[in-house]
């Protein structure tokens, strides 16, 4: 019999596990782009590309962000069952 706390699990922990991955490998290569960076002689008098895609980078890890605390909001906000 499945219970209802299998029917939550198994809608949300697959998609959490995915999140928990990317979001590891997000960090690794944020560090590494940082101890890169540090080797850069100096900063061009131009926008790069790579400025460029680190910006719209930064703008989606921040959206999904917002997306996983109103997730959790919602989730907070579901009507217990008593």
């Amino acid at each position: 019999m499945i219970t209802e706390q299998d029917q939550w699990l198994g809608i949300v922990r697959p998609l959490l596990g995915g999140i928990k991955t990317n979001a590891t490998w997000a960090k690794y290569h944020a560090r590494e782009i940082a101890d890169k960076v540090g080797l850069l002689p100096y900063v061009p008098e131009f926008e790069t590309l790579a400025q460029s895609e680190l910006d719209s980078a930064i703008q989606e890890l921040t959206e999904a962000v917002e997306k996983l605390r109103a997730a959790k909001l919602a989730y907070a906000g579901k009507p217990s069952k008593v």
